[in-house]
């Protein structure tokens, strides 16, 4: 949302922020505080890796800007996080607090949300091109810029696998997985058919699309609960789709404007 508002290149490179190395967890790719990387390989390391390292990074630039662009001093990361959580609610987020960029829980304050909210959260991030092709690649190739011992500049490349295990399996083309010690194993995975174009009384049109969002917390197996989670989903949608799709309460819509 932010590359969008501000015109910014995705291929514009940041840097690994000293804040970075005090997150705790693996550090896959071997970052350093001073590392560059470019705004678009963060996102895969980000969403494919689960990098929180680049995560960290990512919120302490775009945080930056938007302390530059509004006049105001304090700390990019909290600027960041700030952000998270009016998005969060201006999309119908009750139960979800974000105290940090990658959600790790280990230290200060805890994080916490919903499978419901992350579901919303879901919706709203699959409405994005961008961020819909990143969760659906398998794996890609990133660039990591260091500074050498001799103040010259050292390319390393990495191959960041996305740790969706299911990804292409039933139709998944996303979205992400989740790991840490007070929210146990997560995940969320989308699918999607072919849309039901069904034929109007005035002649027109109607198009429905189908997509399943299917959320799994603190599950030991969550990619067999995911597919299975999946499976009743897409029963259910086709049972629901013949009764004519009837909602008996506008609290049961995940997905709708905040009035």
């Amino acid at each position: 949302d932010w590359a969008k508002v501000t015109g910014t290149d995705l291929g514009q490179n940041i840097i690994i922020p000293q804040s970075a190395s005090a997150i705790g967890g693996p550090n896959q790719l071997k970052l350093r505080p001073g590392d560059q990387i470019s705004i678009r390989d963060a996102l895969y390391c980000s969403v494919l890796g689960s990098n929180n390292w680049t995560a960290e990074a990512l919120a302490y630039h775009v945080g930056k800007d938007l302390l530059v662009r509004s006049g105001k001093n304090g700390d990019p990361v909290k600027e960041f996080v700030k952000h998270m959580n009016a998005l969060a609610n201006d999309h119908g987020l009750k139960y979800t607090k974000f105290v940090n960029p990658h959600g790790m829980d280990h230290q200060g304050k805890i994080p916490y949300s919903s499978a419901s909210d992350v579901a919303r959260l879901t919706i709203y991030a699959m409405g994005k091109a961008a961020f819909t092709f990143i969760c659906s690649q398998t794996e890609k190739k990133v660039s990591i810029v260091s500074i050498g011992s001799r103040q010259d500049f050292i390319v390393k490349e990495f191959i960041v696998k996305n740790t969706n295990k299911i990804l292409n399996v039933d139709g998944i083309d996303g979205v992400k997985t989740g790991l840490t010690s007070k929210a146990g194993p997560c995940l969320v995975v989308t699918a999607a058919k072919q849309p039901i174009v069904s034929e109007l009384a005035d002649g027109n049109k109607q198009v429905t699309p189908r997509r399943l969002v299917v959320v799994v917390l603190g599950a030991s197996d969550r990619f067999g609960a995911a597919r299975s989670l999946l499976l009743r989903g897409w029963e259910k949608f086709e049972g629901w789709n013949r009764r004519g799709r009837q909602i008996r309460d506008r609290v049961e819509l995940l997905s709708m404007s905040k009035e």
